[in-house]
């Protein structure tokens, strides 16, 4: 009974970018399993393009690939991509609670104030993109 309520639930693609189709409860675990991590994301996103979705177990997750997304999506958008994963490992390390992985009202108006005090001292201005920049290039180079 089990085993069909989690087929019956399984994370929907509707919405997101398409992908490689993934098996029910596992997703695309196992292709990742005998391969190495980079040389399966960098063919997927040869087939899919840039930004693909991934069945990881359970969850549908989004993969930007190129630095120009990246940069994008945190730089211009970070409002928008600074939800926290809901993993029961983090959340049970975390107690839910926190100002890095909480999204409640109180944690999200903490998170505001910290950005206030980053764009004073130049964050969101060209000289923090440049070291966005920077470590992005560094991060790509470190993951091939």
């Amino acid at each position: 009974m089990y085993f069909f309520f989690l087929l019956l639930n399984q994370p929907s693609s509707q919405g997101l970018p398409r992908g490689p189709q993934g098996l029910p409860l596992v997703g695309n675990l196992f292709d990742l399993w005998n391969k190495e991590p980079m040389k399966y994301y960098s063919k997927q996103a040869e087939k899919y393009g840039s930004i693909y979705s991934i069945q990881l177990g359970n969850e549908r997750v989004v993969v930007l690939s190129s630095v120009y997304w990246l940069k994008k999506c945190f730089t211009y958008k970070g409002i928008a991509f600074s939800g926290r994963p809901k993993g029961i490992l983090l959340y049970y390390i975390t107690n839910g609670k926190g100002i890095v992985m909480s999204d409640d009202d109180l944690n999200i108006q903490a998170r505001r104030v910290l950005l206030q005090s980053f764009k004073h001292f130049g964050f969101g201005k060209n000289k923090i993109e440049l070291y966005i920049d920077g470590e992005l290039q560094s991060f790509m180079k470190n993951i091939k």
